[in-house]
């Protein structure tokens, strides 16, 4: 995951931000805010007079300006907090526009309008429904005084009528707020979803890596200690002629060729740690510094060199050979080293491996296997990573293929696969 820095109680914490950080306290922005939208209701929306009035519904008549400014005034702290706590500070003003329409005669309206979009774009679907039920209700209040100050013989029409526009200017407020969420639901998805390609591509760069440090490494080790042992082994045979010092090296070449592989195997162990299995293209680039990946083409080489640890190989291809994607191709390639060099490992030497090759409608399907005849290095001991088949097993699933492995005879083992011309 993607890590950042982000700000909390004063302190700047390491690590990956919340989704929704805490709430800040209110800001001088937050403060201005409030009070410029309480004292526009006040001054548009409130009779700021103290002659008698007509207006029955009103429990204070005269109304005293100083009292009508102190109303007004209280709900800018209130109004202050309306990003920590949303909802009760949107629930909070639509009673204070309640009481304030039956005490004083005033009617806020920016002040409902500014809680209730804040509400509607801060919290979940159910709570800002609750919020706009609670300013409908305010409003409800307030259009009914409207109606009753106007007078006449249809009130009931008043009452529609400014009902009407204030549900169109509460709707409005409640509509923007949730699309403001929805933008803000969309951003943090797309975050998460970056995160997520991030590791994905972390994780399936090491998967790439530890796949090609066996592939290459191990079986360039194994072929080098088995070659240095079978040279070591005809030295010794003519003691007298060789010079110590060239037995000396010949077994510190093994001994560090079996100290590299457990070094590797090691190595292997910390990148598949944190890796699962997961789907990604294989790289283009091969690991020989060519800039393309080995296939096919380059098994007659690899058959010599396992034929020079002594182990008998024989290759056979039937059907027509087609063009195969350079993911395949190289897939095909790893699985014949890998099964080759298993036998060169565990079987040693005099015994005999056969790589079959068929073209089958579309597809190709490698057999290899051998007849475990052969005697066992002793210094090939230990030079197993362990993840040579789990390596295996990952490129054949990239590519849409199958492959099984298991013993063959009493004492031989089989290595089949079948792979597609195409990933699919």
């Amino acid at each position: 995951m993607l890590r950042s820095r982000w700000r909390q109680g004063g302190r700047w914490q390491v690590g990956a931000a919340p989704l929704r950080p805490p709430a800040p306290a209110p800001s001088r922005g937050d403060v201005l805010l409030a009070v410029l939208v309480v004292g526009i209701d006040t001054v548009l929306f409130t009779r700021l007079t103290e002659a008698p009035t007509d207006r029955a519904w009103v429990l204070l008549d005269p109304v005293p300006l100083w009292l009508v400014v102190a109303a007004g005034a209280a709900a800018v702290p209130v109004l202050s907090f309306r990003r920590r706590a949303p909802v009760a500070v949107c629930v909070t003003l639509a009673a204070w526009a309640v009481l304030l329409t039956v005490t004083v005669g005033s009617r806020p309206l920016l002040t409902l309008l500014v809680a209730l979009y804040t509400a509607a774009a801060a919290v979940p679907l159910a709570p800002a429904v609750a919020c706009l039920g609670a300013v409908l209700a305010a409003h409800g209040v307030a259009a009914t005084s409207e109606a009753l100050s106007v007078g006449g013989a249809r009130p009931v029409l008043v009452v529609v009528a400014v009902m009407t526009v204030f549900t169109l200017l509460d709707t409005t407020a409640f509509g923007v707020g949730r699309w403001v969420a929805a933008s803000r639901a969309r951003a943090v998805e797309l975050v998460r979803s970056g995160e997520a390609l991030a590791a994905a591509t972390v994780t399936a760069e090491r998967l790439r890596i530890a796949r090609e440090l066996h592939d290459v490494v191990a079986h360039a080790v194994t072929v080098m200690v088995l070659q240095t042992t079978g040279a070591h082994r005809v030295l010794v045979g003519e003691a007298p002629r060789t010079s110590p010092e060239v037995l000396d090296a010949l077994s510190s070449v093994e001994a560090v060729g079996k100290q590299a592989m457990s070094e590797l195997r090691r190595l292997l162990e910390v990148l598949r740690t944190v890796a699962d299995e997961v789907d990604a293209a294989e790289p283009g680039p091969g690991p020989d510094g060519t800039g393309t990946s080995p296939g096919l083409s380059r098994v007659p080489a690899l058959v010599q060199e396992i034929r020079a640890t002594g182990v008998s190989v024989a290759v056979s291809t039937t059907g027509t050979a087609g063009p195969l994607d350079p993911s395949v191709d190289l897939t095909a390639y790893r699985i014949i080293q890998e099964s080759l060099t298993n036998v060169t490992r565990h079987a040693g030497p005099g015994t005999t491996a056969t790589v079959r090759c068929a073209w089958d409608d579309g597809a190709l399907v490698l057999d290899i296997t051998d007849d475990g005849a052969g005697t066992p290095v002793h210094a090939t001991r230990g030079l197993s990573s362990g993840f040579g088949f789990v390596g295996l097993r990952e490129r054949v699933k990239l590519v849409g293929g199958s492959l099984d492995v298991g013993p063959a005879s009493a004492s031989g083992y089989r290595v089949h696969a079948v792979l597609p011309a195409e990933p699919r």
